[in-house]
């Protein structure tokens, strides 16, 4: 199997980190190697890998989701939670998805953001996904 630049697994409580050489290792409050069987997703380590492994069917919403986690892992300390899809320096709730992305999944959740594709400028608590790429 040919080195993809490393991928990374999440799960309940789970802290994802930058390992050495640009390979992506996980962190979690499990111990053990139990938390790797069942992982909550998997995230590769740059967006454009999941063309090469796959380019006729490609998740948009996994893509949107890679790309976040690429763009703010090197500036933030990004972590999984219950309530929208990262959690950045357990401070920040960001979810993830296209222009019609509701709050619903991050209602009642303070510091709470919606990151949208597909949109060229935010209002309130929405943020358009390209500006994240400002952060690499």
């Amino acid at each position: 199997m040919p080195n993809l630049g490393g991928a990374v697994c999440t799960g309940t409580g789970g802290a994802v980190s930058t390992g050495r050489g640009g390979a992506e290792s996980s962190e979690f409050s499990t111990k053990g190697i139990s938390y790797m069987q069942k992982p909550e997703k998997i995230y590769l380590h740059h967006p454009n890998i999941q063309y090469a492994l796959n380019h006729e069917n490609i998740n948009i919403g996994a893509l949107r989701e890679i790309f976040f986690y690429n763009q703010t892992k090197n500036v933030h300390n990004v972590t999984y939670t219950d309530k929208g899809d990262f959690k950045l320096d357990d401070k920040f709730v960001f979810e993830i998805g296209g222009k019609n992305k509701t709050a619903q999944q991050i209602a009642g959740v303070p510091n709470s953001f919606i990151v949208s594709d597909d949109i060229e400028t935010g209002y309130k608590n929405q943020i358009p996904l390209w500006m994240f790429g400002f952060l690499y």
